[in-house]
């Protein structure tokens, strides 16, 4: 579980209000938003191998739950039998296990966004302000762990989703606070300049890895140049944006 020990030390760096990100880690520098430590300083506490332990019950049930809430994303009246879910699992397997063997935090994340995407699906039958409350504030903490889950922003804004997104921001910006309790308020405005300049630093040596599949490492990959790899990532990016807008609209004119 290396990436975990990495994310365990930047609890303990954390509690001790030391610096999170240090040239001498090297390749195994913490790579996730200041307040993400903050997940891991309650396990900083135990000693290593109970930690891991921990973790490891944390990945086996966030796994499980990736396939139980994708089978609620379903209407229940046209929800498949459990056999499609289980061969899925089986397609998937391998990753899963990458993600234990590592003790990643993707299968956590993955597991908020689909309670938060059963949140907003019921919230849109029962017009419920607290369902939309609390997707938001789990769409916050997916986005402190790791910023991709900001791809849900531009859906939110088409479908104007304001309650999700002041409760979104609003945690957003807690977590952002967060660290102040640990390093104060200039300390964690030092800290978050670390963390942007430890990402350009790190990314460009992380594009040609195995384990990265974005778009940009793709053209990275494909080109051998990562400097020029952003431009046909943002077009690809943008094309997509449209398809999706040109959908949107269609179903809309449909339904109306």
């Amino acid at each position: 579980m290396v990436d975990f020990e990495v994310n365990y030390t930047a609890g303990k760096r954390l509690t001790w209000g030391e610096t999170l990100y240090r040239v001498e880690d090297e390749h195994y520098v913490f790579k996730y938003p200041p307040p993400a430590a903050i997940l891991y300083a309650p396990l900083a506490c135990l000693p290593l191998d109970l930690a891991k332990a921990a973790w490891y019950l944390v990945v086996i049930l966030s796994s499980a739950a990736i396939i139980g809430l994708s089978r609620n994303l379903f209407p229940e009246n046209n929800r498949p039998g459990r056999w499609p879910f289980f061969l899925a699992f089986l397609v998937l397997a391998r990753y899963f296990f990458r993600e234990i063997e590592l003790g990643q935090i993707n299968a956590l994340i993955t597991a908020l966004l689909l309670i938060m995407t059963v949140f907003l699906i019921r919230s849109e039958k029962k017009h419920s302000i607290k369902l939309e409350a609390a997707l938001g504030i789990l769409w916050g903490i997916a986005v402190i762990l790791k910023l991709y889950a900001l791809i849900f922003f531009p859906y939110f804004i088409l479908r104007k989703k304001i309650i999700p997104l002041i409760s979104g921001f609003l945690s957003i910006c807690l977590f952002l606070a967060a660290p102040t309790l640990y390093y104060g308020w200039n300390g964690n405005r030092e800290v978050f300049k670390e963390w942007i300049s430890t990402l350009f630093e790190s990314t460009p040596r992380l594009l040609s890895t195995q384990d990265n599949i974005s778009i940009f490492a793709f053209f990275s990959k494909w080109t051998n140049r990562a400097g020029w790899a952003v431009y046909p990532a943002v077009v690809f990016v943008l094309a997509l944006a449209l398809v999706v807008l040109f959908v949107m609209k269609k179903r809309s004119q449909v339904t109306s």
